[in-house]
């Protein structure tokens, strides 16, 4: 995955161009999550023939997303072997950095299994759930549980919440996690895809008090179901902040994925 930005602002247009090599006859995912209020379009063009194999025109806020993500995949067969141009191009509002995610990916001959034909994966939608010091206060943290390649048909994804609670030592850090009174609501379900769908959007329930804490981290793991592989571990971390915490933890925390389960 490759994670890129957009300078210009309307109407000027940012094109950037990643270049890759892909087989004729095998079935690629594009995908692309990028903030709320870009406006931002994708492209696959052939090198050799110029021609673009898989247009998708612009997609303009605003968008639907309850954490100001935006996100969407596409599948493809490249009809011949050779160099491509995945492009992204597009506009940003302001004068910040607008910046987003891009992986293409190939369908087939991925491990798992059984016989799978379709990946599964969890993704959290930003790093952090702020939660306020208010006792008995709530706040959403949002999930969006994708799935790639045999969407001919609908099928279930149960997942979990995992919050063990206690300390990890590392060297000179610690890693403190949270516990299951850091939440409320379920902590456990299923999570249904119609045919032809590939994400739905998870919301588990974070839960305020009074005591100023260091940052907890916790995860939510799927399983997968008949026909499908997960990919990305089949979980996805992300961290309890106080809003006025002090704690000075940084956004690659969560590459350390501390409480995985499989």
């Amino acid at each position: 995955m490759l994670a890129g930005g957009m300078e210009s602002v309307y109407p000027n247009e940012d094109p950037d161009s990643y270049r890759t090599v892909l087989e004729a006859g095998k079935r690629y995912s594009l995908f692309l999550q990028h903030a709320d209020d870009l406006r931002l379009g994708v492209e696959i063009v052939d090198l050799v023939t110029g021609n673009t194999v898989q247009p998708d025109g612009d997609y303009g806020p605003p968008h639907t997303s309850p954490d100001g993500y935006a996100y969407r995949s596409i599948e493809f067969v490249a009809p011949s072997d050779g160099d491509y141009l995945v492009r992204v191009k597009g506009v940003q509002p302001g004068t910040n950095l607008g910046q987003y995610l891009v992986s293409l990916d190939p369908m087939d001959g991925f491990s798992g299994t059984g016989a799978a034909t379709g990946r599964l994966g969890v993704q959290a939608m930003g790093n952090y759930a702020w939660e306020a010091e208010v006792t008995g206060s709530t706040t959403p943290k949002y999930f969006y549980i994708y799935r790639r390649g045999a969407l001919d048909t609908g099928t279930t994804v149960n997942w979990t919440l995992n919050a063990p609670g206690g300390t990890s030592v590392t060297g000179t850090s610690t890693m403190t996690f949270a516990t299951a009174a850091d939440f409320t609501g379920a902590t456990a379900g299923v999570v249904s895809f119609r045919p032809g769908e590939m994400y739905a959007l998870l919301t588990v329930q974070t839960l305020g008090d009074a005591s100023v804490e260091n940052n907890e981290a916790f995860s939510v793991s799927i399983s997968a179901p008949a026909g499908y592989a997960t990919e990305g571990g089949g979980a996805a971390f992300a961290y309890i902040r106080d809003v006025t915490s002090t704690a000075t933890y940084s956004e690659t925390e969560s590459s350390t994925r501390p409480c995985a389960t499989s």
